[in-house]
């Protein structure tokens, strides 16, 4: 089941409140509809940065994660 917009609106709400916690926020978010591989695939995608860089601007979408400070494996150096 592909995502609409309101399914990334809810992905960018619920990893704003819950960062990677993918268990949890399934089970918050989507009432379990969707895997936790699923959301998080969806939240490393192109097609999210996208539409986050549409909806919020160019520099919304941080792949820092603020929590301990450490960038996503594909930013290290």
């Amino acid at each position: 089941m592909p995502f609409a917009k309101v399914d990334d609106m809810k992905l960018w709400d619920g990893h704003k409140q819950l960062g990677k916690r993918w268990v949890k926020f399934c089970a918050k978010y989507f009432n379990s509809s969707r895997s936790k591989n699923h959301s998080k695939n969806r939240w490393y995608s192109a097609s999210l940065k996208k539409f986050v860089s549409n909806e919020f601007g160019p520099d919304a979408y941080d792949p820092c994660d603020k929590k301990n400070g450490k960038r996503e494996a594909s930013q290290r150096y």
